[in-house]
């Protein structure tokens, strides 16, 4: 048998076999699954060796390194010789491991020759963190997830690439491997063979039966066309004689026959591999030109013959999934340029930034408009997000607010006439059957209001049938003068006073509901707004600060509404005030002669001038008491509608929602123009991991652009 020079050997499609080239050269095959070879089998059936003649360097086999995790070989053409290795972290790989990868980062080197590949997986078993062979009985994993790249790149170089899983195997071995190791090497072993665009180089020793071979089954299982099998078989020489027929019918298609056949290799030794004369491809020509090997094609045996058989099989693969590949790449070039956007416009320079942030605190106030007008069809968030309703928020708050001042305002009952009765019907009847009031209605939203808010305080359920009488008489009696039928001034302020003990309570819970509901929208606007968490907190600290500053004042406000209330002297102008009075007056004159009143059907009802004198007869005493509970009661009601308007409107309203200085109001175009370059870079500066994350897409992005251009 004659052999043909490698030069004439078929050497696959040159231009798919370029395109893939190009592929690999700008980067693309770290995003998409570009049809590539992988090397599977048992841990003993010379996976290693078949590596070791594609790479052409011995690899370090007696550490079993190379078997812990997988190990991809990239060879391309360049014009310049040259060897860059780095660690792909697996996919399920923590930040942490990750970060412990980039510091392993990328070494290079000028050639195969210029480094000792065994120290160089030393030190990747280390940057990967699995057990080495020499450490038994140790909590590190035995194998790993992550995948050692080795490209390989010079001018007589063309493009294969070529992965190796770990070998399968079926004992574990006392502080070495476990049953989960078993697992895991199977199930990583199937991943890889999973992939539709994988050629599957199956290794198997020629001196066993194929048929037992679970490599051979799993490989049918994942290819049951068997496009993408190609079978190796090694050892040859380790065949009993006479059974290298069997073995040659393999070859040869006659038995087990595979549609990408199969291909024998003949291992070297370990006297061969410390032997530096040592030449593969001698070695297995004298062996396979002998007999009975001499009967087989030169093209199904040896290293070499491997090389350019792998590039046809990868070629035709390239063919058959070029339109898949393609369609790939638009589709991470598209999903890609989604995840750049989402980042929003790079931000190095103060007007960048600036710009940034002014879109997004104008972004802000529009919704802020839409909230206070209850437009909420203006935007998709008040849909999603109940607390961006904000005036419906406030408005059902100071109703409820009014609703407890009424009921729960006054410390006592005022006594109402019959004729009054209807008038006040009002005030009881609201809350009725309410055994406590909680004056504050919704929970903190923010660890940080917890002291300015007023606490979760109840008023608990007043006695509605203690006597006003009897504590207005206590009152007067304990502050009488020397009037003559009047009573001093003063003791209506006492009686105010101690008549609105629970205004201050129950303002101060409904302010704090507002501040709440105010401090909830704001927190909610950013964190949608924002879609970062740092942006988000960064803001939210600045914001936060200012917006303290205006609750603050809601809060003085309020204190200043209820001085004037509680410690002011008791003054009105409103006319409902003496209207009020002259009703009272009117009502207890009517109440006090109704008993001895005629009913004539002409007049009415008729009350006898001599019956009128006889009612007359009350003590000094008692008629000041009735004169201080009606005026009181008159005033006590305009002064309670003031005190709800002016909390109302002034302390909620201009404080906090609707004035031109509220705490919604702080994150606006001119408060970002106002933010120095220190404040702007630490709110508006983009992370590190942010900017490695943006150039990463970037160059993500010109490396599927280029692909797009290549299979255009």
């Amino acid at each position: 048998m004659t052999i043909r020079d490698a030069s004439h050997r078929g050497m696959g499609d040159p231009s798919m076999l370029e395109k893939i080239d190009s592929l690999f050269s700008c980067g693309a095959g770290e995003r998409i699954n570009i049809p590539q070879i992988i090397v599977v089998g048992d841990q003993s059936s010379g996976k290693s060796s078949v590596l070791s003649g594609l790479l052409r360097k011995d690899l370090p086999r007696d550490s079993g390194l190379c078997t812990r995790f997988a190990t991809k070989i990239v060879f391309r053409r360049a014009t310049e010789v040259g060897v860059r290795m780095f660690i792909i972290p697996d996919d399920n790989a923590s930040p942490e491991h990750r970060a412990q990868l980039e510091v392993f980062g990328e070494v290079k080197y000028d050639s195969l020759d210029d480094f000792d590949l065994q120290e160089i997986m030393r030190d990747v078993q280390l940057a990967i963190g699995i057990a080495g062979p020499s450490e038994d009985n140790t909590t590190k994993p035995t194998f790993s997830g992550d995948v050692l790249q080795l490209e390989i790149s010079g001018p007589e170089e063309e493009h294969l690439s070529v992965i190796d899983v770990p070998g399968i195997f079926r004992d574990h071995t006392p502080g070495l491997t476990t049953r989960d190791d078993i697992k895991f090497v199977k199930d990583m072993v199937l991943k890889y063979m999973a992939n539709h665009r994988s050629v599957m180089l199956t290794v198997v020793t020629a001196n066993v039966d194929v048929a037992t071979q679970e490599i051979l089954q799993l490989a049918n299982e994942a290819d049951p066309d068997g496009h993408r099998t190609l079978g190796v078989l090694t050892k040859p020489d380790l065949v009993d004689p006479g059974a290298e027929n069997r073995v040659i019918a393999l070859v040869q298609g006659v038995a087990r026959p595979m549609k990408l056949g199969w291909h024998i290799l003949r291992n070297p030794g370990q006297l061969d591999i410390e032997n530096h004369a040592y030449d593969r491809r001698r070695q297995e020509q004298d062996f396979f030109l002998k007999s009975p090997w001499n009967c087989l094609d030169e093209d199904s045996w040896g290293i070499e013959s491997l090389r350019y058989r792998l590039k046809e099989v990868l070629s035709g693969l390239v063919r058959r999934s070029f339109i898949d590949v393609k369609t790939d790449v638009q589709r991470e070039l598209d999903v890609t340029e989604q995840k750049l956007m989402a980042l929003g416009p790079e931000r190095k320079s103060r007007t960048a930034k600036a710009a940034f942030l002014t879109e997004l605190a104008t972004k802000f106030q529009q919704l802020v408009d839409s909230g206070l007008a209850a437009n909420f069809g203006a935007n998709r968030l008040f849909e999603e997000h109940k607390a961006l309703k904000v005036a419906p928020a406030v408005i059902l708050r100071m109703e409820q607010f009014r609703n407890d001042m009424l009921q729960w305002g006054n410390m006592y009952m005022f006594e109402t006439t019959k004729d009054a009765q209807s008038s006040d019907h009002q005030t009881k009847a609201i809350g009725r059957g309410t055994k406590d009031l909680k004056v504050r209605k919704r929970a903190n939203c923010h660890d940080g209001l917890k002291d300015l808010l007023c606490a979760s305080d109840v008023i608990s359920r007043r006695d509605e049938d203690k006597s006003t009488t009897e504590w207005l008489h206590q009152l007067h009696k304990d502050n009488r003068g020397f009037e003559l039928g009047t009573f001093d001034p003063v003791i209506l302020a006492s009686a105010m006073k101690k008549q609105t003990t629970n205004w201050k309570v129950i303002s101060h819970g409904f302010i704090s509901d507002i501040i709440t509901i105010i401090h909830s929208f704001i927190g909610t606007a950013l964190a949608d707004l924002c879609q970062n968490d740092r942006l988000e907190a960064e803001l939210y600290n600045i914001v936060f600060d200012e917006a303290m500053t205006r609750y603050k004042r809601a809060f003085e406000q309020l204190k200043f509404i209820l001085t004037v209330e509680l410690d002011g002297t008791p003054m009105t102008q409103d006319p409902h005030f003496l209207d009020r009075l002259d009703k009272s007056h009117e009502h207890r004159y009517q109440e006090r002669f109704h008993e001895s009143a005629i009913d004539d059907t002409r007049y009415g009802l008729i009350v006898r001038l001599d019956e009128m004198s006889l009612k007359r007869s009350t003590s000094n005493e008692q008629h000041v008491i009735r004169d201080i509970h009606d005026i009181l009661h008159s005033y006590y009601d305009v002064a309670r509608t003031r005190f709800i308007d002016n909390v109302c409107k002034q302390a909620a309203d201009f404080f906090l929602v609707n004035g031109p200085d509220t705490p919604l109001r702080v994150l606006s175009p001119v408060f970002v123009s106002r933010l120095t370059d220190d404040k702007l870079e630490q709110i508006a500066g983009e992370e590190a991991q942010v900017r490695r994350q943006r150039e990463k897409l970037q160059k993500d992005i010109n490396s599927l652009t280029e692909a797009m251009r290549i299979l255009s």
